[in-house]
């Protein structure tokens, strides 16, 4: 066959139709890949850092947790050192030691009051840490009651305050006497639910700690450092 004419070869290699039809529709899969591995890799990334943040918060609050005990603990061996009868001059001198050590309690205490109302409110406010706590007293009251049911039931016999084996109606007596203190903890526990939101005071967190507020110097009445 013929090739075509020298003119008509080069109008068709001036319009490029050689060269292979590219879609103006079609995305480029190296740009998409790169796009999504940098949104999949930066939303973990802020959450580890948040993580991260809370987990340096808490050892920081732990930290002073700790310090406020430690004054606490030498302020309570300064207030129990005894003071002879005859050496008055020592007196004056325990005392300043004593108001030195309240002293550095009660501002350690207010820092970890800062950090520690904070976490609190963070975490439902102080009505919702008080329900935790006594939730978990009443799972540990029932966990015990099953307990004791279930080695009495273990038994072959049971017994009354005399000793003597009880009979069914007694075992069923016995029973119902165990349901009804599980119920009154339970109703308990509702009515406390409908009590109103309890302020965090600083007296609460010392509480909380099992810190008496003899020792740091705290009055409850007034709800001020003495």
């Amino acid at each position: 066959m013929p090739s075509p004419p020298a003119a008509k070869r080069r109008r068709v290699d001036s319009l490029g139709i050689h060269k292979p039809f590219v879609s103006p529709l079609k995305r480029n899969p190296t740009a998409t890949t790169d796009q999504a591995t940098t949104t999949t890799t930066s939303k973990p990334s802020i959450r580890a850092t948040e993580i991260i943040q809370a987990q340096h918060h808490l050892r920081a609050l732990e930290s002073q947790v700790r310090s406020l005990r430690s004054q606490n603990s030498v302020l309570q061996q300064a207030l129990d050192i005894p003071v002879p009868h005859s050496s008055s001059q020592q007196t004056p001198r325990l005392v300043r030691l004593e108001q030195k050590w309240r002293k550095a309690s009660q501002q350690a205490a207010e820092e970890v009051f800062s950090s520690f109302s904070q976490n609190i409110k963070d975490n439902g406010g102080y009505t919702a840490f008080l329900k935790q706590q006594q939730s978990n007293q009443a799972r540990n009251f029932f966990d015990d009651g099953e307990q004791e049911v279930g080695d009495e039931e273990n038994e072959e016999e049971w017994r009354d305050e005399d000793g003597d084996c009880l009979t069914q109606r007694g075992k069923r007596q016995r029973r119902e006497e165990i349901d009804a203190k599980k119920q009154g903890k339970e109703v308990e526990a509702e009515e406390e639910e409908e009590e109103e939101e309890e302020e965090l005071t600083l007296g609460s967190m010392l509480h909380v700690l099992n810190i008496p507020f003899e020792d740091i110097g705290w009055d409850a009445e007034t709800q001020a450092w003495k």
